[in-house]
């Protein structure tokens, strides 16, 4: 449109609103190739440069579904470049976390719209201003502020910060998400015209086939590396598997490839027909944040976790509450035959709408093998528990599991401890349990310092907060795993890294077990001071310091109350 009136600003923006205004209203609702159209118009991109995608919205990642897209910056993991409002509104949220989002900021916008901007380095100096006010105020570098209703207000294009690489991101790039205002449920940008350009097809990798039982557990298990038969069409061990089983759930690996890129993206569509009768199809449009920990069910959470495969069910579980699959084909679990072959074919979509497809038959093996195992107690996907088995208590809320299952549970001694073993790590919760263990043979002198610890596959030791009842500790978690008592005297460590006062003065701040919370002071006045969770680097900014001679303290705390401080003389001229 700017083409259409170059020269005209007046003009040009009061015919953009009325042409944008009209195709809202006109386009939203239609369906296009099961696309629900939205104004693709009404956004524009937040960066100057082409959009290339890092991650793509509804991406599989190890506890959520992504929620918006990631956009490279213009130079290969280089912060700094300009970021800009995507179009007219106010901001209704800054956020700053050391992990999560980082620096993020939040827009409404009047067609019920939320833009998210996530990662950055930092924002436009009027609302750093703003943001610094508040966090001396509070003494916390983490802040989470929602300024009043057009407080902040912002014009289509106005710059807003610089690209970064703040919280839990292990690059340089730009998170950027829409959300519905009201629900906060995250949209496709995609379905809004942002996106790259997508000239190449999803890759399939393997095809994961369980044998189940009535009541959805596995009896079997396969994995089949694709073989490709032409350009985009894959079939899996020459065409014709035999399963030892009266039932299966099948699971696809694979990955969407975009232009200008070779990170291995999300696959947008997945369609699996049976006898070419549909049978299970899932869009990635919009995923609710309410539903996201059901990725543990969408995928198969015990490759993921044993073999580092991700793999996702083309059968949802009966505990499985997203809302991402066709509404009417969500029975994928495949009755077969020794007598006949069933016809297994599965499309992978892009947006742009480049496709991949396997086919391959599958038939009931004469071989079947009968699966016995021992279990302490069976827990009911759907409704609530609080038993006992051994020495501990626990408590199970309804609709915690996907499934119903089959509860291993067993007590050990390893070097005085008592090891609580609680089925297996790899079998997903989707609510937290609770867990409830005897204190004993310890001094009540120390119970300001215990917890209790998931001991991990590689024995490092995980925080887990809890209260002490009378003789006992009763703690929350939502992974199954081994558990035991711990005492923790131990405080933080700050180690300095970078000390030259030429430059920022850097330290590693981390715990044996915990989280950390972070305060640094110069001269005894609080400083702001950045903290990266992800490294456990600590940032003393050198303008904080300035010139002459200044004592800078920092004290870490961990999450049992540990204390550490560190303090250092600054001299400079």
């Amino acid at each position: 449109l700017d083409h259409l009136f170059n020269g005209h600003t007046i003009i040009n923006n009061f015919i953009r609103m009325k042409i944008r205004l009209f195709l809202y209203s006109f386009l939203v609702g239609l369906s296009l190739s099961g696309q629900t159209m939205l104004d693709t118009m009404y956004f524009d991109s937040p960066i100057k440069h082409d959009v290339v995608l890092a991650g793509s919205f509804g991406e599989l990642r190890t506890s959520h579904f992504h929620a918006g897209l990631d956009i490279k910056p213009s130079k290969f993991n280089i912060s700094g470049d300009s970021l800009f409002v995507a179009a007219p509104g106010y901001i209704s949220r800054i956020k700053i976390q050391n992990g999560g989002y980082g620096r993020v900021l939040y827009v409404d916008h009047p067609n019920g719209y939320t833009s998210v901007y996530a990662h950055m380095m930092e924002f436009k100096d009027s609302i750093e201003q703003y943001i610094q006010k508040m966090q001396l105020a509070s003494q916390s570098y983490e802040i989470d502020i929602y300024p009043q209703k057009g407080k902040i207000s912002l014009p289509r294009g106005a710059f807003i910060g610089l690209l970064g690489n703040s919280g839990r991101s292990y690059g340089a790039h730009l998170h950027f998400e829409l959300r519905n205002t009201v629900s906060e449920t995250p949209i496709n940008p995609m379905l809004f015209g942002i996106g790259p350009k997508d000239n190449i097809a999803p890759d399939l990798s393997s095809v994961t086939i369980h044998g189940l039982s009535l009541d959805h557990q596995e009896t079997h298990f396969s994995n089949y590396p694709t073989e490709k038969v032409d350009n985009h069409k894959y079939t899996i061990n020459k065409g014709a598997v035999s399963i030892p089983a009266w039932r299966i759930g099948v699971l696809l690996q694979g990955w969407d490839r975009m232009d200008g890129a070779s990170n291995k993206n999300g696959i947008y569509k997945i369609q699996m027909s049976v006898d070419d009768t549909l049978r299970y199809g899932v869009t990635m449009d919009s995923v609710n944040w309410d539903e996201t920990a059901y990725i543990k069910t969408h995928i198969d959470y015990t490759d993921k976790q044993d073999n580092k495969r991700t793999t996702v069910r083309c059968y949802p579980m009966p505990g499985n509450e997203l809302n991402i699959y066709e509404s009417t084909n969500r029975n994928g679990i495949i009755r077969i035959y020794s007598s006949e072959a069933r016809k297994i074919e599965i499309e992978a979509s892009d947006f742009s709408g480049n496709i991949s497809s396997i086919q391959f038959d599958v038939k009931r093996s004469n071989k079947m093998i009968k699966n016995t195992s021992s279990f302490e107690k069976l827990i009911k996907y759907n409704s609530p528990y609080n038993f006992k088995l051994g020495s501990c208590h626990m408590s199970i809320a309804a609709n915690t599991l996907d499934r119903d299952l089959y509860l291993n549970y067993s007590e050990s001694i390893d070097k005085d401890h008592t090891i609580y073993s609680i089925h297996r790590d790899s079998n997903p919760l989707y609510k937290p349990m609770k867990a409830t263990i005897p204190i004993m043979n310890i001094d009540s002198l120390l119970f300001d310092k215990l917890c209790a610890v998931l001991i991990e596959k590689d024995g490092n030791l995980t925080f887990k907060d809890g209260t002490i009842v009378g003789d006992s500790l009763s703690f929350k978690t939502n992974v199954f795993g081994d558990y035991r008592l711990h005492i923790d005297t131990i405080p933080p460590s700050i180690t300095p890294i970078q000390t030259s006062l030429n430059d920022d003065l850097s330290f590693i701040v981390k715990d044996n077990i915990s989280d950390v919370t972070i305060n640094a002071y110069i001269d005894g006045r609080w400083i702001i001071s950045p903290f990266k969770i992800l490294n456990h680097t600590l940032l003393i900014p050198k303008k904080e310091f300035g010139a002459g001679q200044k004592e800078l303290k920092i004290i870490a705390i961990d999450e049992i109350g540990n204390k550490s401080n560190y303090t250092q003389l600054l001299e400079q001229e």
